[in-house]
């Protein structure tokens, strides 16, 4: 059997990646995997202040909107560029072990 934390892991990751390169991002997608960012931060292997500015800039870009509900575009360059750094972090952190747990 296959650890199932790395299963989780693994689910996090491709979905943030799936979120980080759409083309538009609605409230909607944040949902997808706002409770999965605390362990996406953490595999990040980024220094704690880092973690939280992150967390905090997506929260931010999230919940900063126009008169008419839209993002801004600051707003929307912002979370583009919170969501590069996080997957170039994620992209260079060690790989996690996989532990086969005999059946």
């Amino acid at each position: 059997k296959i650890d199932p934390g790395v299963v989780a892991e693994a689910m996090c990751v491709g979905n943030f990646i799936g979120v980080a390169c759409a083309r538009t991002l609605h409230f909607q997608f944040y949902t997808w995997y706002f409770f999965s960012l605390p362990l996406l931060l953490w595999r990040a292997r980024l220094p704690t202040a880092c973690r939280v500015a992150l967390w905090a800039a997506i929260e931010f870009c999230f919940n900063r909107t126009n008169a008419q509900g839209e993002p801004t575009p600051e707003g929307a360059l912002l979370l583009t560029a919170c969501h590069a750094v996080l997957l170039a972090a994620l992209w260079m952190a060690p790989l996690p072990r996989v532990r086969v747990k005999a059946a």
